[in-house]
């Protein structure tokens, strides 16, 4: 007797699982038809009878991610975006393995400008489907908007790898390294992108951001070629001299300094590298060295007038005004008919006529 219960209880659990299966089915099967309805009339424009099909779908079970992916992307199509995301988050509520509302969910936080939350569902998605490239394309330009250019970076090359050698690509990539600090990776990438895809609207992306950058950065670019040179050839002074000219102009006195002194030691029978240091010293406030300077540089070229007359000018400054005389006097000497012998000239009469007033 109390077999035949325990078979009879069985019986009846397994009929109602059946019958629950069979609801369920049934449900998952309307459901299933109502969304293909839906979409068919959203992508006939037809909103409010797909709107009303989803909804529909929602309320045999709510559950339904689908359904709640389903709709919000009809909202977000009519401008609802604040109730878009809201059943986007529905549809990850009952599923988060739903990859398709975490990258549409990412997208309406981007345009709301909510880029952390943006990113945040952005790499959800790439995790839940990595083989997505469209996936790793939104995820990298969130990590670049959220300034994180090394992960940027990463998702850059993970598409290349899947689709190698696209302008469409590279060109942010080398954005990314530029952001970065990495001026070379980007300039090479962009001179890629310019050689293998000319004639298209990223090779003309790419080589008006080259022409951007190498005017704003092309100095930078330039000093690390040179230091790149001295690999190869440590003891050439005329790259140091470059590189003095270089820091000198953008204002790095101290790196200018090391420089010309390096291609001074280097060679010190140049009467450039001389001046240049002259220059350099001058705008240190240091008045003393720079006359130091034009004197070795006079020594090394005595038939250079101009020399003469720049040294006058800072032997009067730090005092020496018979220095400066014999300088202006050998202007004249080395040049009589040079526009520089006339200002010597007017120069020393001045002198003259300032020590005449002193004497009365």
């Amino acid at each position: 007797m109390k077999k035949a219960a325990i078979l009879s209880i069985t019986a009846i659990t397994i009929a109602i699982i059946v019958i629950s299966l069979l609801i369920i089915q049934k449900h998952d099967g309307r459901i299933a038809h109502l969304l293909k309805e839906g979409d068919a009339y959203f992508e006939e424009g037809r909103h409010d009878q797909a709107e009303e099909l989803y909804r529909q779908a929602i309320d045999i079970t709510s559950n339904s991610s689908q359904a709640h992916t389903s709709l919000a992307k009809l909202l977000a199509k009519q401008g609802k975006i604040d109730e878009a995301i809201k059943e986007h988050l529905e549809a990850i509520k009952y599923d988060d393995a739903n990859h398709e509302s975490h990258f549409l969910l990412a997208y309406l936080y981007f345009n709301n400008f909510r880029y952390e939350e943006a990113l945040e569902a952005a790499v959800k998605a790439v995790k839940l489907s990595p083989e997505n490239k469209d996936y790793h394309y939104f995820a990298a330009q969130m990590y670049d908007r959220n300034k994180k250019y090394a992960q940027a970076i990463k998702e850059w090359e993970i598409i290349l790898k899947m689709d190698p050698g696209k302008g469409m690509y590279l060109v942010p990539l080398a954005g990314a390294y530029y952001r970065k600090g990495e001026l070379e990776r980007a300039v090479e990438l962009l001179q890629d992108t310019i050689e293998t895809e000319p004639e298209t609207e990223f090779g003309r992306l790419a080589s008006s951001l080259l022409k951007d950058i190498q005017k704003k950065h092309g100095h930078e670019i330039r000093l690390r070629d040179l230091e790149r040179e001295l690999g190869f050839n440590p003891d050439n002074a005329d790259i140091y001299h470059e590189m003095a000219s270089i820091h000198f102009e953008y204002e790095r006195y101290e790196q200018a300094e090391e420089a010309a002194e390096k291609a001074l030691s280097i060679d010190s029978q140049n009467s450039d590298y001389y001046l240049l240091a002259a220059k350099i010293y001058d705008r240190m406030n240091n008045k003393l060295e720079a006359t130091k300077k034009l004197e070795e540089a006079a020594i090394v070229n005595p038939r250079d007038h101009t020399i003469f007359l720049t040294l006058a000018g800072f032997y009067f400054q730090i005092g020496k005004q018979q220095e400066a005389v014999e300088s202006l006097k050998r202007v004249m000497a080395l040049a009589p008919h040079s526009e520089e012998a006339k200002f010597a000239a007017n120069k020393l009469k001045e002198i003259e006529n300032q020590i005449k007033k002193e004497k009365e």
